[in-house]
């Protein structure tokens, strides 16, 4: 089954690391008829405005979505930045942040790391789609 994806006028989506834009005036409708990586525009985070250990643990694991040839790399550093986040909310008794960083450590364990951005994102207030615009990566 085919997953369907609906775009504004000039909404933006990255597909396996491809950045498309909707250049009607008009929505559209997508039908993405095998496995790829995506990720809406209104989803992205910029690295500029992850502030905080949490955004930046958004990021990472949106890099493990985006960069496969990465990946490995960004797994790694999700892994340590998770623990080190982990145990500074354990010292100062934050069970609500240690329970999500657990899942999320879950999740992406599980290469379920659309759920993981979705857990996240409402904790670190990732919204601003149309004012962000995401970064557009010059093909070698």
């Amino acid at each position: 089954m085919a997953l369907v994806l609906k775009l504004r006028p000039n909404e933006r989506l990255v597909v396996n690391g491809a950045l498309i834009r909707n250049a009607s005036d008009h929505g559209i409708s997508i039908h993405l008829l095998n496995r790829a990586s995506l990720l809406h525009e209104r989803d992205i985070l910029l690295p500029e405005h992850a502030k905080t250990p949490l955004s930046q643990l958004y990021l990472l694991i949106q890099d493990i979505l985006l960069d496969t040839a990465g990946e490995q790399k960004h797994r790694k550093a999700f892994v340590h930045m998770a623990a080190k986040i982990y145990a500074k909310n354990l010292s100062a008794k934050d069970n609500t942040t240690c329970g999500l960083i657990a899942d999320l450590i879950k999740l992406v364990a599980e290469n379920d790391v659309y759920r993981a951005l979705r857990l996240l994102k409402p904790a670190i207030g990732v919204t601003a789609g149309a004012s962000r615009k995401p970064a557009v990566r010059k093909a070698k």
